[in-house]
């Protein structure tokens, strides 16, 4: 982006005062969450994974994150690798409008609480519309950059070297078009597991990054950091690509002590997970170690370590039609939009979800996921009897 870079990182008076307005306005105060960090979120977040690539969407998903924040939404979720960047750069174009451009009512860069993730070598839409092109290319700067090559999984899919990181964050907040974002995460580092790279050498890895990342905190570019994840928080722990949540922790109280010194707190305070009707593991599968031999769910284990939780893929379970047929149709439900949006309070109501990110491009579905934030998420009881009939069909 040619702009200026926004400067600033969500602050906790000013999402308290982003979400208080809307309380005002009529979103339920159970509409926004207050996390370990003090900041005010949103329990709906805006993701921007899915979509076609070309002028036309780009301008309908700008468009949708702009009416969802001015809506309530102050959770931005996007990827340097997502659509070729133009997830990146359809949110920088957003927030230009949005703090820039006036008709926000003063917003301002501190009430919003953006994340990004690197791991995936991306391609680049402005360059070329041919996704395997464009990450070889990418390679090859990295590899000038100073990447070794065998730190580059398969040639040119994913990595996780700090130099590596280093070109991409500077991607990503170039499309951004901001000075430094609120949590960074690594992108499905558990992939290089089928990659040809083994355990020990991946955990390794991550811990380079995780230093990598407390250095950035030191100079302001991140706030925080984690992983992003699909399957290693689901998986068996005996599983190839199982990690585990207690493992990373230390890691990353480690990288802490040696970049800012001893009793600091680590950036490590978030967590990304794969949520959904069709994907409940999280939930209710036991994965994660507590002490010996004692194994619970990925989001009991956050709970417990004031780990805060964002779902992705909320609304998940197509492939499931049993499952989402009765969690739409469930008395517990009524008073909410109908449809898909009744998988997404699905996400949100989970114990230990801070937020529940989707992906948002038609009016439509903006409207109706704006809507649900006029209602508060399922008590943990009621989400239990919800549990207990969805998964009984």
């Amino acid at each position: 982006m040619s702009a200026a870079k926004i400067a600033g990182l969500a602050r906790p008076a000013a999402t308290a005062a982003f979400a208080a307005r809307f309380q005002a306005e009529g979103l339920h105060n159970a509409a926004y969450r207050v996390i370990r960090s003090k900041l005010t979120l949103s329990t709906v977040g805006i993701g921007t994974y899915q979509g076609e690539l070309g002028q036309e969407h780009d301008d309908l998903v700008v468009e949708a994150i702009v009416e969802a924040v001015r809506g309530g939404v102050n959770v931005i979720d996007t990827a340097v690798n997502y659509r070729l960047q133009q997830g990146e750069r359809c949110v920088g174009r957003a927030l230009q409008k949005l703090l820039l451009g006036g008709g926000s009512r003063g917003l301002t860069r501190e009430e919003l609480f953006i994340s990004t993730k690197a791991g995936f070598v991306p391609g680049d839409y402005g360059s070329s519309a041919d996704k395997e092109a464009g990450m070889r290319q990418t390679a090859q700067e990295l590899v000038a950059a100073g990447v070794p090559a065998d730190e580059i999984c398969e040639e040119f899919k994913h990595t996780l070297h700090p130099k590596a990181l280093d070109v991409l964050l500077a991607k990503s907040l170039n499309n951004l078009g901001l000075e430094s974002v609120d949590l960074f995460y690594l992108h499905n580092a558990e992939n290089q597991l089928g990659m040809g790279v083994d355990k020990p050498t991946l955990m390794r890895r991550i811990c380079d990054a995780f230093e990598w990342c407390e250095q950035r905190i030191v100079d302001g570019r991140i706030s925080a950091y984690d992983l992003a994840t699909w399957d290693c928080f689901r998986a068996p722990p005996d599983a190839n690509d199982s990690l585990q949540l207690s493992e990373l922790a230390a890691l990353a109280a480690d990288a802490a002590a040696k970049v800012r010194g001893d009793g600091v707190e680590a950036g490590f305070q978030y967590v990304q997970i794969p949520i959904n009707l069709g994907m409940p593991e999280a939930l209710h599968s036991s994965t994660q170690r507590l002490e010996g031999p004692e194994l619970t769910p990925a989001l009991a284990w956050a709970q417990r370590h004031e780990l805060s939780v964002f779902s992705s893929s909320s609304l998940g379970g197509g492939k499931t039609p049993a499952h989402s047929e009765a969690c739409e149709g469930h008395a517990l439900m009524e008073g909410r939009p109908t449809g898909a949006v009744r998988r997404l309070e699905f996400a949100r109501s989970c114990p230990g979800v801070v937020c529940a990110l989707v992906g948002m491009k038609r009016p439509t579905n903006v409207a109706s996921n704006l809507a649900l934030l006029k209602v508060a998420p399922l008590e943990p009881e009621a989400f239990g009897q919800l549990c207990d009939s969805v998964f009984a069909s």
